[in-house]
């Protein structure tokens, strides 16, 4: 069984939303990280983006862990939306960690990042011989819908600044 966890899904809680988040990643078998040109929130104690806290906590689980970027060369979007600053730099060197330590994907459109993800994840099942239940694949978001929202989100990135698009598969 599978199910998909994003902060688009997690409701009002009375913990912070950097435990929140921290704590559904803990629940996961796969953490499927997305970053694009943007750095993300910062927690204001580390530095960091919840993203990059988000990965740490990944690595000290027994997860598997597939990485996409977003392909700057053939970005969809405006280079006056992307990061500049100390923003960038963290996002720079956030990037090459990822690179160094993982085989990472990258994407060029939210089509492009869907088909990517699809095929890592039907690999990934395969290679660990996790019994893949068609009936019970689908997404508690729909596919279109879905497209929609990372579509939006390339295009009106100012609109969404400070947000975050996440993705965490839990399967069991």
């Amino acid at each position: 069984q599978q199910a998909v966890s994003g902060m688009e899904i997690f409701g009002a809680r009375t913990e912070g939303p950097l435990k929140t988040c921290l704590e559904e990643v803990s629940k996961c078998e796969v953490f499927v990280g997305i970053v694009g040109m943007r750095y993300g929130s910062i927690h204001e104690e580390t530095g960091k983006s919840f993203v990059q806290l988000e990965y740490e906590e990944a690595l000290k689980k027994p997860l598997e862990i597939c990485i996409y970027l977003m392909n700057e060369e053939n970005a969809l979007i405006s280079p006056k939306f992307v990061d500049v600053g100390d923003s960038a730099a963290k996002l720079s060197e956030f990037k090459t960690l990822l690179q160094k330590k993982h085989t990472v994907g990258n994407f060029i459109s939210p089509e492009d990042l869907a088909s990517k993800v699809e095929k890592d994840l039907l690999r990934l099942f395969s290679d660990k011989k996790w019994i893949v239940e068609e009936e019970r694949l689908q997404p508690s978001v729909e596919p279109k819908k879905m497209v929609e929202l990372l579509r939006k989100f390339d295009l009106m990135p100012k609109r969404f600044a400070g947000s975050e698009v996440e993705l965490i598969i839990e399967y069991s």
